[in-house]
């Protein structure tokens, strides 16, 4: 089979429709900024360290430090030291950047979702399966 000729296809039809929906497109929602109270958004406790979040956005700590200042300045999180832990900050979401997060998460969901509902039902879990594998495959140590 020659999974670079369908990589190929798979390539022109993304390009294709992100260049027609590229102005509609919320870019906003993938800023740095974003990216971090969606996942605190998404965590458990809405609690998340520093490091964690460096990674999960794949920025050098040193631009995190820079993002967790201007959210600090905008009131939506607090960094805290690790009581276990001193050398390790843990962000937290305030009531205000929870709901920022929360509000931001939702949105993206419904998006999702109608984008999802083209497929009908059993292509869409097919679809978020095989994106699934796809995942696994690329990132074992998180499957």
């Amino acid at each position: 089979m020659n999974y670079e000729m369908i990589a190929d296809e798979l390539l022109d039809i993304a390009e294709t429709g992100f260049r027609k929906n590229y102005r509609n497109a919320k870019k906003e929602y993938f800023t740095p900024e974003n990216l971090v109270l969606i996942r605190l958004a998404r965590s458990n406790e809405g609690i998340v360290y520093a490091g964690t979040l460096s990674s999960y956005i794949a920025v050098a700590t040193s631009r995190m430090a820079v993002i967790l200042n201007d959210l600090e300045r905008q009131g939506l999180v607090e960094r805290k030291t690790d009581d276990r832990d001193s050398r390790k900050k843990i962000v937290v979401a305030t009531p205000k950047g929870k709901e920022k997060g929360v509000a931001l998460l939702e949105e993206i969901r419904r998006n999702c979702a109608d984008i999802l509902s083209v497929l009908g039902e059993e292509d869409a879990i097919r679809l978020v399966d095989m994106v699934r594998r796809i995942s696994g495959a690329m990132n074992p140590d998180a499957a």
